[in-house]
């Protein structure tokens, strides 16, 4: 929730939801350009640092850019945050 208050300052170039069904799962929060051009995100937080990368796995395996890809969106960052307290592991992909 502290994230998705975060983005909000981001609704007008973006539409922003969360936990909506996508490929074979559902994401924990995407941010999708309203511009095509731009780019959007598929966001997965995981509950420890040491789990960032099973994120990043769980993004690929249940094909969660599918909704953006069927809109035709090309420019997509994948994330995956692994967080615990005040330690957190980023990772990023770009496609």
């Amino acid at each position: 929730m502290l994230l998705l208050g975060m983005f909000t300052h981001l609704t007008e170039d973006y539409w922003i939801t969360s936990k909506r069904e996508s490929g074979h799962g559902r994401y924990d929060i995407l941010l999708k350009a309203k511009d095509k051009h731009n780019f959007s995100a598929i966001i997965e937080i995981k509950t420890s640092v040491e789990k960032a990368s099973d994120g990043m796995a769980q993004i690929e395996e249940k094909a969660y850019t599918t909704e953006l890809e069927s809109e035709g969106y090309t420019n997509i960052l994948k994330v995956s945050l692994g967080v615990d307290g005040k330690k957190v592991e980023a990772l990023l992909q770009n496609g």
